[in-house]
């Protein structure tokens, strides 16, 4: 299932490349390498990073940030319940939501695309939030330099 999930989202981000405008993609290489590295084998994720091919790259990271109890509560109240993470117990949800900032943090570090932090924590209003980031697609930072290594293979 990791593999055809890594193998589609590139050939997602692939075609995407292929047409004109903007392309919003829901779950693209970094959200992609983040559930791989929660989910099933860390250890894979430097190779994967390492053999990324450069046309898959995004012009722009979008990183979304909440408080922990903010998406604990959240995850608790939601109607839907298809993540794994809310099935778990109340310590062990949080244990995975830390872990997974950490994998976060490492994976926005690590790329070359230009990364973008927005507060997602019911004070900035929504508004404001989507008007920074229509801004920022259609005017992107530069890329930065890819880092030697991503650290992932490091206790955080």
């Amino acid at each position: 299932a990791t593999l055809a999930q890594w193998l589609a989202v590139q050939r997602t981000v692939t075609n995407a490349r292929r047409g004109p405008g903007v392309h919003l993609l829901e779950e693209g290489v970094v959200q992609t390498l983040w559930t791989l590295g929660l989910r099933a084998r860390p250890e894979a994720v430097p190779a994967l990073l390492d053999r990324l091919p450069a046309h898959t790259d995004a012009d722009l990271l979008v990183v979304v940030e909440s408080p922990l109890e903010l998406v604990l509560d959240r995850l608790a109240t939601r109607m839907s319940r298809h993540s794994r993470t809310q099935h778990l117990a109340a310590a062990q949800r949080a244990d995975e939501l830390r872990r997974g900032h950490a994998l976060l943090d490492l994976l926005a570090t690590w790329t070359t695309v230009p990364v973008v932090r927005v507060a997602n924590d019911e004070q900035t209003p929504l508004s404001e939030v989507a008007g920074r980031l229509a801004d920022l697609a259609c005017h992107p930072p530069p890329a930065r330099p890819r880092r030697d290594g991503c650290g992932l293979g490091q206790s955080p």
